[in-house]
């Protein structure tokens, strides 16, 4: 089901279905770099941030919130970097007219 809803997210978003192409980032069940598909690194980041949230300090500062302290925190913000770069390659793809919908 949650697939689904991502695919279709991702057609309203992009025009097109871009939830099976693959990012090199960090999972944790393997415990290294991997290929894994965009709706995975959803998942995956999404538990980083909840992680994140359980650190008592960040909850007194907001200016922590921004700062990765653990190696893990490190991890997920290359990770969301990576994504980030390659959500903007596609974008800069479709103005260019090299990716159709």
């Amino acid at each position: 089901m949650l697939y689904i809803f991502a695919s279709t997210i991702f057609i309203i978003l992009f025009g097109e279905d871009i939830s099976n192409e693959m990012i090199e980032v960090y999972d944790e069940s393997v415990d290294k770099d991997t290929r894994v598909p965009i709706s995975r690194v959803l998942s995956l980041l999404g538990k980083n941030i909840l992680k994140k949230q359980n650190i008592a300090i960040r909850l007194f500062s907001d200016m922590l919130n921004n700062v990765a302290l653990t190696q893990e925190e490190r991890r997920a913000l290359r990770d969301c970097n990576r994504l980030r770069d390659h959500v903007l390659g596609i974008i800069r793809d479709r103005k260019s007219g090299k990716r159709k919908s």
